[in-house]
């Protein structure tokens, strides 16, 4: 079947009950129609076609209520920090994971379901596949910019409440893609909503000159580093290191690592998950807290004060106020009878006179006997020529 016959299909099978969507016609419609088919092929081996495209704009609670509370629902993210959401309907879903799985889609409705993280897993590089396409064949045609120009998917958000609270507030350009598979066999909607930059709804994250501060923060760099271990080894053994060696942990080394930033130890950390994801659980040391600002962490003190363990901050140049130490006890008299009497060292500002000491013996004098001269040694016999 030709593309032109099949988009026909689809078109009256996507008629069929069901309801005019808001938004005009997309003047990226050639766009979609080209890199459709082509990128699922490349990504899934299956058949696709672009039913419709239509765009619009709304905010963030209007694209939460057009897409409902099942399907999947995931967070658009751009270099510069510039958010949106995307969402695949159950049909939709259903389709790019038969296609990934099995490498054909089955006939007939998907069931309504919450998309769970690995199902966002598997069907990811179809929705960025698609994304990237659509950006390289508008520019090959010269077309403007697309809003989901450097857009790519990032986390799943799980339900509603998790996009109000994680996605910011303001206009969003939303296209809303019609896609059918394998001649019709399912026809599910891919939702894209990028946020417009600039558009933001006032808040405490706007700065006075209408700037974005939370796009500032989120872009500025901040490197965090997880250390496991520190092993000692042989230079050798390094420089012959291959693709696939083991370097073997013990265990104990996985239970307790160190998160390290620039260089300095930030925290004592735990390995672990949370909400499907790879986690570390900080184990704060002595002067960090969490609080409304984040991770609070002991700096450098003032210069000229100083807190040492709970003693008052002195100023400089002054004697610190010592705590009152506890009274110590009284010690025992010593006995009144010690052993011997103590040599009297003598008083005055010197050491007591000293003994003159004896004379050498051999001068003469002294108490010691004069030692008797040495017999003369007899001459040595000529040695022979």
């Amino acid at each position: 079947m030709g593309e032109a016959a099949e988009t026909s299909v689809l078109r009256r099978i996507a008629g069929r009950g069901r309801g005019g969507r808001e938004g005009s016609a997309s003047p990226y419609s050639p766009v979609w129609h080209v890199i459709v088919p082509r990128a699922a092929d490349e990504v899934t081996g299956v058949e696709a076609a672009l039913v419709r495209i239509r765009q619009h704009e709304a905010n963030l609670a209007g694209v939460l209520d057009a897409v409902g509370e099942t399907g999947l629902l995931i967070r658009l993210l751009r270099n510069d920090g510039l958010d949106g959401v995307a969402h695949l309907d159950s049909s939709l879903l259903a389709a790019i994971l038969e296609a990934q799985t099995t490498g054909r889609v089955n006939s007939g409705d998907a069931p309504e379901r919450a998309g769970t993280q690995t199902d966002a897993a598997v069907v990811k590089p179809m929705v960025d596949r698609w994304l990237a396409a659509a950006v390289e064949e508008a520019e090959h045609r010269g077309l403007p910019a697309a809003p989901w120009t450097e857009f790519a998917t990032a986390s799943r958000l799980a339900d509603r409440r998790a996009a109000e609270l994680i996605v910011d507030e303001g206009k969003f350009a939303v296209a809303t893609v019609e896609v059918g598979f394998c001649g019709g066999a399912k026809i599910g909607t891919l939702t894209l909503a990028p946020r417009v930059a600039g558009n933001r709804s006032g808040g405490a994250g706007a700065g006075a000159g209408g700037g974005d501060l939370t796009e500032s923060v989120m872009a500025a760099s901040a490197r965090l580093s997880v250390i496991l271990d520190r092993p000692r080894v042989a230079i050798g053994w390094v420089q012959n290191l291959q693709p696939g060696d083991t370097l073997a942990l013990a265990r104990s080394r996985l239970g307790e690592v160190n998160l390290e930033a620039a260089g300095r130890m930030v925290s004592r950390a735990r390995l672990g998950q949370a909400g499907g994801q790879r986690a570390v659980r900080l184990i704060l040391g002595p002067g960090a807290s969490i609080g409304d600002g984040g991770l609070a962490l002991p700096g450098p003190h003032p210069a000229g004060a100083m807190d040492l363990g709970g003693l008052p901050a002195q100023e400089p140049g002054s004697a610190p106020g010592l705590p009152d130490l506890p009274g110590l006890p009284d010690l025992p008299d010593l006995p009144a009878d010690l052993p011997g009497d103590l040599p009297d060292l003598g008083g005055g500002d010197g050491l007591p006179d000293l003994p003159d000491l004896p004379d050498l013996p051999g001068d003469g004098g002294g108490d010691f006997p004069d030692l008797p001269d040495l017999p003369e040694l007899p001459d040595l016999p000529d040695l022979p020529d």
